[in-house]
């Protein structure tokens, strides 16, 4: 007998291959039998996966057929393992880059695995028959009768209501029509199997609301081989007429990069431009999930895995809108089986139909007839926070857009002189904040009202649990909040056809009280009615949300895939959606992209500079240099300065940043100046931002020097950084001078003086650049200059120096200026898409994350940025960096506390993930003792492996995982992958002193036993080692109860973190609420971990930082009775990672931007955007020493004194933001109360004038 294992992924023709049994049967009785297996049967069954690889050693040939990544097949690794170079074997994905990396070990040769693939592709039962015949004749000698494959027509037209086959005939028809058109792109195998009936929906409500369908199917990749023209031609002869579109959309029902698949390449990377940059026009992602509608429609999660990875993450790589699920795969019974069908989800094929035609229409209206709606962000919604938006000039920016729309014919009554006018018109009419003015005056003052009514007419149309639901936290309809007279407000201005919203409030500081037991809370019905305003009364033809980031992407409901019934999609509805998104903010961008169907307009970071000296820390710093020079050249003056530098370092506290006490300095004072000098030296080369970005404007005079200067501050792959080419120039060798900055030169300085030189030298270098126009030609002639002036430098005894070399700074400066300069000239790009999205155009897709971490070749900016394929992580650069991670932070808590930590925890945040490709992940695994496998030498990571604990050198440490609701939504497999990884690790064989996962999970055991849980239900407890939010929501709840004031102490935010972080998640838990389990988890962490990977912003520029990571340590000192350690490593610099505690950071953010006159000057130029930031900036300070008490009392008074009693910065924020003003003599004023900060009372009562001044003054302005 023939006997043949078929290994296929569920979307996979099985009902064909049973058919295939049948016929061969009837020909052959007993002669074949195939055995077929299910991939993700094989990944949740052991006994099934058993039963695969014994039927797999015994076969004649095994068949693996996997839709997407091996990545996504955890089984494989096993499978492959025991079979390769042992068995016959066909594997095929649909990642050429994997096909390439097993063949060698299939044991077959390439023209059979030609025929076979020939076979297999062409579809159908005649071929399947023919294929385990030729397997069987090929393998095993069966001597049977075969035919050659049948090739289907790989690509044409489809419509079930035109006749196709004159395609010329049918294309002029569509070109005559004189309608928009809507292409539609679907996969030949689903007309192969006449698998049509949601296609054929589709096609018809795309008729049914006025337009014309154009539906293509193709099979992706052309193919000689099969005569197949590949996807690319196939749009080419059918989407496009004397070179130019046919269509003015794209429903695109497909999965995967239809970019990769169409160019034959390794398969695996993304390509620089997109196959739809052929066509121009905006593309929806519209998939079909593999589940039931039943479970589509009762999954939180919203879609399958593996539709998430072939559906979601690949498509983005096009720069396709990633939309909803227009189909789902229901089940028929069949005499051989079940056999699967797409079926339409009417409401959703309705809505992606109206939303692709709402874009084609912006192609055709006339501009002047167009309405925008434009929504600035306010959270928390108060009048000092409008426009919120990293690293945006919002209202500049919003200044400049509107002037765009202006110049393209949009209709507005006035135009807006400056960002000034735009914020003085929204704060004198109705804003989100009522603390000043009455009901009937916020009535008065709103542009428009929803009536109850009205408002009924929209809630009559939710599903029973979302109406019970939103009564439940805000009352029957229209509720009391934003509402007067059962109307709900409109904030916002109107200028012509241009509405300015202010995003609603999401009004979390109302439900304080419900957060510390809650998760579920809705938004206010006024959120809903004032999105609905937009698209049904206003008729906003296109929307845009302007600044990283606001709430609607963040709303309660499905994870991926929404339905009607997600608060995001009953907000968001089918209007045109643009978001400028920072570059460096994936994750938050990928949301808005998941959830509300948003194209990214990405936008370039705020330029940065050297944050270097000023005041007191300029006197330390100077006193330093002469404490080398007299150590070198006359020791016995060095009680004298000693005595000056102890004496200033006292005063400004510079000895607690690194914890050397008074009685430190007295015993060892030399060693406590070279740590204070070390600190100083790097606490000046930190770059802080200038200002913020303006949307499409590239940067002039020292902004534009300093962001080219910025982009070279760290290697960018083989270029080097400009601080390695000035070193060598100088003959020295940078790595030491990083190292160890405090070390003394025979001549009287230190290496961290001498890297402040080379600093200088850098500036001077970007400077003389600037004098040539960055232009290429020039760069030669610079550094012979400049290599005339230092030449001498070699020439000196001292034995540090070394030859100077010119090759690392020439490799720089060409890079500037070839690369980084045109690039950055490029960032006008960003108000030209803008322009293109608002006509209904292609918006490029691109790259995303930190361009200072050594990535400028991301740039332009101004494109539909994506992230990062799941199944590609951690990477092996990732590897290497988690490493050095676990590495560093074993060593400093080594230092610290004298012994290794047992168990530790570490905020997973989907953003560093996209931005680094896994390095947390990575740094778990190493933690815990284990290391990724990657397919060959590929980056496809397809398993774990234990290292042995010789080879790790340390005991196995537990690491706790708290993930954010976007890398629950973003990561599932890395989510499974470190649940495999805990249970291996808890399975080994080993002293329990040497694996404290093992050692922990025997105490636990007995803990929960104790505590009445059945012993099978304790063990699986006690291995969870992933928690969340529950399914479907999203934050850590600590900062908006910090912002009700509702909270006594620490203990309080403990407890609320707890609640929205007790959601354990694993291959058999989807959040499943399990407080006391997380309550054992924080109580036996012994320290905290949140990794940075940029210093484009930093701890006190985001409360989400507080919320999450300030919370978890609130929960860790809740739960275990005492603040354990928490550290925040930094791999801005991946060649130089650096750990440092949590007040460390604190201390560091604080010297060398917070209180440093060169930031507070960059943010002056920006007016209220600026007076904004200072404001938030203490509101986040505030959060910190609420949750981790690591604000000193120095931090508080420079921020009083530097902000709130400077006569001319308190002047300045009179003017331009008084509620920012008012809001910080507030903060600070609570700081006090609570006993946070001891401040003296001349100050408290400077701050209790301030705040009844301006108490009385916005009180005026009502």
């Amino acid at each position: 007998m023939v006997n043949i294992v078929v290994i296929l992924t569920p979307m996979e023709p099985f009902l064909t291959f049973r058919e295939a049994q049948a016929e061969l049967d009837s020909q052959y009785p007993g002669q074949f039998q195939i055995h077929l297996f299910n991939t993700t049967e094989l990944d949740n069954d052991k006994e099934q996966a058993a039963a695969c690889l014994e039927a797999s050693r015994n076969a004649d040939f095994v068949l693996i057929k996997i839709h997407g990544s091996l990545s996504f097949f955890k089984s494989f690794l096993n499978l492959f393992t025991c079979l390769k170079q042992k068995q016959r074997l066909f594997v095929y994905t649909t990642i050429e880059e994997e096909n390439a990396e097993v063949f060698p070990d299939c044991s077959i040769l390439p023209e059979d695995f030609k025929t076979i693939n020939k076979y297999y592709q062409s579809g159908g039962l005649k071929n399947t028959v023919n294929l385990i015949k030729w397997l069987g004749n090929q393998y095993a000698g069966a001597g049977v009768p075969v035919e050659a494959p049948v090739c289907p027509k790989w690509s044409g037209i489809y419509d079930p209501d035109e006749n196709t086959e004159d395609e010329d005939a049918y294309l002029t028809q569509v070109k005559n029509s004189g309608l928009p058109v809507i292409g539609i792109i679907i996969n030949v195998l689903l007309v192969q199997k006449n698998n049509l009936v949601h296609v054929d929906a589709l096609i018809r409500e795309i008729r049914k609301q006025g337009a014309h369908p154009l539906c293509v199917y193709s099979d992706m990749l052309p193919d000689q081989d099969l005569g197949c023209e590949g996807i690319r031609a196939a749009l080419e002869r059918c989407m496009m007429s004397e070179g130019k579109p046919l269509v003015d959309s794209i429903i695109n029902t497909t999965a995967f990069s239809l970019t990769i698949l169409a160019d034959p390449g390794d398969g695996s990377k993304p390509r620089e431009s997109s196959i739809f940059e052929l066509l121009q026009v905006p593309v929806f992602q519209a998939m079909t999930t593999l589940q039931s509608f039943e479970e589509w429609n009762h999954s939180v999660k919203g879609l399958d895995g593996l539709s998430l990875s072939w559906s979601v993450f690949q498509p983005e790589f096009d720069g396709q809108v990633i939309t909803f699920p227009f189909a789902t795969t229901e089940t028929v019974e069949t005499a051989l089986g079940p056999k699967r069908e797409a079926q339409p989800i009417a409401e959703r094929v309705e809505s992606i139909t109206t939303l692709a035609i709402n874009w084609a229409k912006l192609r055709y209206k006339d501009n002047t007839e167009k309405k925008v709606a434009i929504i600035l962000h306010n959270n928390p919604p108060r009048n000092d926070n409008i426009g919120g938006a990293a690293g945006l000039d919002t209202l500049v920016s919003l200044q400049r857009m509107i002037g765009r729309l202006e110049e393209c014919g949009i209709k507005t009554d006035y135009h807006f002189a400056d960002g000034k006018e735009i914020i003085d018109r929204i704060t004198a009419g109705l804003t989100n904040d009522g603390r000043w003015s009455s009901p009937e005056t916020m009535l008065e003052k709103s542009i428009d009202t929803v009536r109850k009514e009205q408002y009924g007419r929209w809630y009559d149309e939710f599903i029973p649990r979302v109406k019970e639901n939103l009564v439940k936290y805000w009352g029957e309809p229209v509720g009391d909040f934003m509402a007067v007279d059962e109307q709900l407000l409109v904030p916002g201005i109107l200028n012509g056809n241009i509405f300015i919203g202010l995003q609603p409030p999401r009004a979390f500081e109302e439900k304080a009280e419900e957060m510390y037991h809650s998760t579920d809370i809705p938004c206010p019905h006024q959120y809903i009615g004032v999105y609905n305003w937009v698209e049904k009364v206003f008729q906003a033809d296109v929307i845009i949300h302007v600044g990283t980031h606001g709430t609607i992407e963040w709303l309660p409901g499905k994870e991926v895939g929404l339905s009607k019934d997600c608060y995001s999609d009953i907000c968001i509805g089918t209007v045109p959606h643009l978001y400028a998104y920072i570059i460096n903010a994936p994750g938050e961008g990928t949301q808005a992209k998941r959830r509300t169907y948003a194209t990214i307009l990405d936008h370039m970071v705020p330029s940065m500079m050297e944050s270097g000296v000023y005041d007191e820390l300029a006197e330390v710093d100077e006193l330093m240099k002469q404490y080398y020079h007299i150590q070198s050249a006359d020791p016995k003056k060095l009680p004298v300065i000693q005595k000056q530098i102890r004496e200033l370092a006292v005063k400004i506290n510079l000895n607690n940043d690194i914890g050397l006490t008074p009685e430190m300095l007295e015993e060892d004072i030399d060693g406590c100046i070279k740590q204070m000098h070390s600190w100083v030296s790097k606490v000046q080369a930190c770059d802080i931002y200038d200002g913020f970005h303006i949307f499409g404007m590239v940067p002039e005079e020292d902004r534009f020097r300093n962001m080219l200067k910025m982009l070279v501050r760290n290697r960018n792959g083989n270029t080097p950084s400009l601080r390695e080419g000035v070193c060598d120039l100088l003959g020295l060798d940078f790595e030491m001078l990083l190292a160890v900055p405090e070390t003394p030169t025979a001549d009287g300085k230190s290496y961290g003086i001498l890297l402040a030189e080379a600093d200088e030298m850098g500036r001077e270098i970007f400077l003389e650049l600037e004098k040539h126009h960055y232009e290429l030609q020039a760069v030669e002639g610079m550094i012979e200059q400049f290599k005339a002036k230092c030449v001498s430098c070699s020439e000196s005894t001292d034995s540090f120096r070394k030859m100077n070399s010119t090759d690392r700074l020439r490799q720089c400066l060409n890079f500037v200026c070839s690369f980084i300069k045109p690039r950055v000239m490029r960032i006008t790009d960003e108000l030209d898409r803008f322009i293109g999205g608002v006509n209904g155009k292609f918006v490029p897709p691109g790259p995303s994350g930190a361009p200072t971490r050594g990535n400028a070749r991301i740039l332009p900016t101004g494109r539909n940025f994506y992230s990062v394929d799941p199944g590609a992580m951690p990477s092996r650069s990732s590897w290497e960096i988690g490493q050095t991670l676990a590495d560093q932070l074993l060593e400093r808590y080594l230092r610290d506390e004298g012994k290794y930590p047992e168990s530790t925890s570490i905020l997973v945040y989907a953003t560093e993930a996209m931005r680094t490709y896994g390095d947390d992940i990575a740094e778990t695994y190493y933690l815990l003792g284990v290391r990724p496998v990657w397919l060959g030498n590929t980056d496809r990571v397809i398993g774990i492996e234990a290292i042995p604990l010789e080879e790790l050198g340390r005991p196995r440490i537990d690491v706790t995982l708290r993930i954010t609701g976007l890398f629950r939504d973003a990561f599932p497999n890395l989510i499974e992958r470190v649940e495999d990884a805990v249970n291996l690790v808890a399975s080994l064989d080993e002293p329990e002193e040497q694996n404290y996962i093992k050692k922990h999970v025997k105490e636990e055991v007995a803990e929960l036993v104790a505590q009445g849980i059945e012993m099978e239900q304790a063990y699986e407890y006690s291995l969870i080692r992933v928690f969340g939010d529950a399914p479907g929501a999203y934050g850590a709840g600590t900062k908006n109860v910090v912002e009700s004031k509702k909270w006594n102490d620490v203990t309080d935010l403990g407890k609320v973190y707890t609640t929205w972080g007790c959601h354990a998640y694993g291959k058999k838990l989807h959040g499943e609420k399990l407080p006391e389990v997380f309550a054992l988890r924080m109580k036996k962490v012994n320290v905290a971990v949140k990794n940075e990977s940029t210093r484009e912003f930093d701890m006190l520029d985001s409360d989400d930082f507080y919320n999450y990571f300030g919370g978890m340590v609130a929960a860790i000192t809740t739960h275990s009775g005492s603040q354990k350690p928490a550290y925040v490593p930094s791999t801005s610099d991946t060649d130089h990672i650096e750990t440092l505690s949590l007040h460390e950071e604190a201390s560091r953010v604080m010297r060398a931007r917070v209180n440093n006159p060169k930031w507070i000057e960059g943010l002056k130029k920006h007016g209220y955007r600026g007076a904004k930031q200072i404001s938030a900036m203490v509101d986040i300070t505030f959060g910190w020493d609420a949750t981790t008490n690591v604000i000193d009392d120095w931090m508080y008074d420079c921020i009083a004194q530097r902000y709130a009693f400077d006569r001319e910065t308190a002047d300045w924020m009179r003017e331009v933001n008084p509620w920012a003003l008012h809001n910080m003599a507030e903060r600070l004023l609570e700081a006090n109360q609570r006993g946070m900060w001891h401040a003296p009372e001349e100050s408290v009562e400077k701050l209790k004038k301030i705040y009844l001044e301006m108490e009385g003054s916005l009180e005026e302005l009502g």
